[in-house]
């Protein structure tokens, strides 16, 4: 069972590393959707941490196993930003759907989001 608090730990846990820049966006030909997010909206490496920092517990949708590891949780996470669109030059409120893990590693854990981009569905949020 998800608690409120379970899912602020994982908030604090992403602070964390966003603040020790100790997080990597997906940006690979597989998550070629995050790409064209960043680049859309001219989200710099501050911007995304910024992003990520500003969730707070009513955004968490879901978390589920990590299907390749299956011993890692993944946390799914969804928020409304008011965005530049770099194409029109319009600002727009963005349903934002970021997925994210955290790695553990010798010098620390890094937080590794696997989805950061606009929603592709409708976001159904655990709390709210």
């Amino acid at each position: 069972m998800i608690t409120k608090e379970i899912v602020e730990y994982v908030l604090i846990r992403a602070y964390n590393c966003c603040n020790n820049d100790q997080f990597i966006i997906s940006r690979n030909e597989n998550r070629e959707e995050n790409e064209i997010f960043i680049k859309r909206y001219n989200l710099t490496k501050s911007r995304q941490a910024n992003m990520i920092k500003s969730l707070v517990y009513t955004d968490f949708c879901k978390s589920e196993g990590d299907i390749k590891t299956q011993n890692e949780t993944v946390y799914i996470f969804g928020k409304m930003y008011e965005l530049m669109d770099i194409e029109t030059g319009k600002e727009e409120l963005v349903n934002t759907y970021i997925k994210f893990v955290f790695k553990q590693r010798k010098s620390g854990e890094l937080m590794v989001v696997i989805s950061f981009h606009k929603a592709n569905k409708e976001v159904k949020y655990y709390f709210k």
